[in-house]
C-alpha cells in the first residue's frame, strides 16, 4: 500500500515500525574493522600511550633542569656565585630524578641533601628546590604512607 512518492519507511494508514533505513542501524567500521562511534569525528582514532617509565623520568628531569639550571647560574651579587660545587650538586639532584619512579624515597633523600648542600654553601634561589618538590610529589603519589613521613622530614 505504498504510493509512488512515499519514502521507503512509511506506509499510508498504518504506523510503521521502521522509521530509518537499515543502513543507519548498522555500526560503521573504520579501516581496521572496528566500530566507530558517531561522536568520533576523526578519520582514525589515535590512542595516546603512556611513556615508558625511564623516558618519562628523563623528560621530567630535563624540564626540571631547564628551570633549575638558570636559577643556579644567576645569583645576587652579595651571595656565592655558581662554581664547580654548584654544578656538581645540580647534576646530582637532577640526575637522581632519572630514577624517581623506581626509588622514590631514595631520590627524595638525595635531592633533599643536594638542596641542603646548596643552601649551606651559600646559594639562594627559589627554583633550586624544584628537584626536591618533584621528588616529594613522586613519593606522595606512589607507595604507602610510611615512606611519606620519613621523606618529608628532610632539612630543605
Amino acid at each position: 500500500m505504498r504510493s509512488k512518492g512515499a519514502s521507503p519507511g512509511f506506509t499510508h494508514g498504518a504506523p510503521s515500525r521502521r522509521v530509518l533505513p537499515r543502513s543507519y542501524a548498522r555500526p560503521r567500521k573504520d579501516s581496521n574493522g572496528e566500530p566507530v562511534s558517531r561522536t568520533d569525528l576523526s578519520p582514525r582514532r589515535r590512542i595516546l600511550r603512556p611513556l615508558p617509565p625511564f623516558l618519562a623520568d628523563a623528560v621530567v628531569a630535563a624540564v626540571v633542569a631547564l628551570f633549575t639550571g638558570p636559577d643556579a647560574e644567576v645569583n645576587d651579587p652579595g651571595h656565592r656565585q655558581a662554581d664547580e660545587v654548584t654544578w656538581l650538586l645540580f647534576a646530582v639532584s637532577v640526575g637522581a630524578l632519572l630514577v624517581r619512579t623506581r626509588w622514590a624515597v631514595g631520590v627524595a633523600v638525595v635531592t633533599g641533601a643536594a638542596c641542603a648542600g646548596r643552601a649551606l654553601y651559600g646559594h639562594i634561589g627559589e627554583l633550586l628546590n624544584l628537584p626536591v618538590m618533584v621528588a616529594l610529589y613522586t613519593v606522595a603519589v606512589r607507595g604507602n604512607r610510611t615512606p611519606r613521613a620519613s621523606a618529608g622530614s628532610g632539612p630543605c
